[in-house]
């Protein structure tokens, strides 16, 4: 009985024939969390541009600048998400 090893490993029975787990992501995970962040970048920068253009010369205190409406759209998101979380407007109440 000739036994014949070429380097491949053996295979024998049905464990062996299972898929070998993924131990390597294509995109690991930070990676596609930095692409998220900088969509949403992307996404708040074209819609300050856009309040700015459409509302800078009738309100100027609020849209005149591109930094305004970037705070203004921040300040929303936060306080959206914090009323969605049950997190109220950030003031304390008062007891009476």
């Amino acid at each position: 009985m000739a036994n014949h090893h070429d380097g491949a490993p053996e295979q024998d029975g049905p464990e062996s024939s299972a898929p070998a787990p993924i131990r390597n992501c294509e995109i690991p995970l930070a990676k596609a969390q930095l692409a998220i962040l900088l969509l949403i970048a992307l996404i708040f920068y074209v819609s300050a541009v856009m309040a700015v253009n459409l509302y800078g010369q009738e309100f100027p205190e609020l849209f005149g600048t591109l930094g305004a409406p970037l705070f203004k759209l921040f300040t929303i998101m936060i306080a959206a998400l914090r009323q969605e979380l049950g997190g109220g407007s950030g003031a304390k109440k008062r007891r009476t």
